[in-house]
């Protein structure tokens, strides 16, 4: 059995009863600490969620090939960042139509747009979770404009929490009003957020990472 990491063959220690979990798993012993593996290629097709998970566990055979690449883990989280801060602008630029379509009432198409909405938010809010976790490192710590991330990621809260209680009361007046006056603003400013941040964990001019997103592995 052949295994690649960065289109560098690796030497490993494997048997009949090597699954490509296993093989995974000793291929990291070889990667640099400040990367993780987010590409995973069996015989030259590449394995992603659902199907990823169903062949871990698969034993390989002398002749399968795996080939595994990895990227930065700075560089991944900062262009998760910046990704999260695209979603969020476009959601600002939308509000205004959102909400005259909203002054009507709640129609199903209306109320979808409200949810669309409300999960880019949610996403945001994850995202900056999970690249906490992906560099172990407190990200809320930091300052943006005298604030720090977790005093927005607590104004955020508050903004979802009232958009939800809104959307499911039936109010128009109120949520309008959060989508008209209040998204647009809190969109600005957490596209300039995300974007501060990407760039003080890894800056743009050296950010090469291209996969959208690791595998869970």
């Amino acid at each position: 059995m052949i295994t690649t990491l960065d289109g560098r063959r690796i030497e490993s220690e494997t048997d009949s009863t090597t699954t490509l979990h296993g093989a995974i798993d000793e291929a990291r012993r070889d990667c640099p600490p400040e990367n993780l593996i987010v590409t995973v290629r069996l015989n030259g097709r590449e394995l992603v969620d659902a199907e990823l998970e169903a062949m871990l566990d698969r034993a390989l055979h002398t002749e399968d090939q795996v080939d595994l690449v990895s990227t930065n883990r700075r560089e991944l989280a900062a262009l998760a960042l910046r990704d999260a801060a695209e979603a969020i602008e476009r959601s600002g630029s939308d509000a205004e139509r959102i909400a005259d379509g909203l002054q009507g009432g709640v129609t199903e198409g209306g109320a979808s747009e409200v949810v669309a909405l409300f999960k880019a938010w949610t996403a945001a809010n994850e995202t900056v979770s999970q690249c906490c976790q992906l560099l172990d490192e407190d990200l809320t710590e930091r300052r943006h404009n005298e604030r720090s991330v977790r005093e927005y990621l607590a104004e955020l809260a508050d903004r979802l929490r009232e958009l939800r209680d809104a959307l499911e009361a039936g109010d128009m007046v109120l949520l309008g009003d959060i989508v008209r006056y209040e998204l647009p603003e809190l969109s600005r400013q957490w596209g300039e957020l995300l974007r501060a941040l990407a760039e003080e964990i890894a800056p743009l001019e050296t950010n090469r990472a291209t996969p959208a997103e690791p595998p869970a592995i």
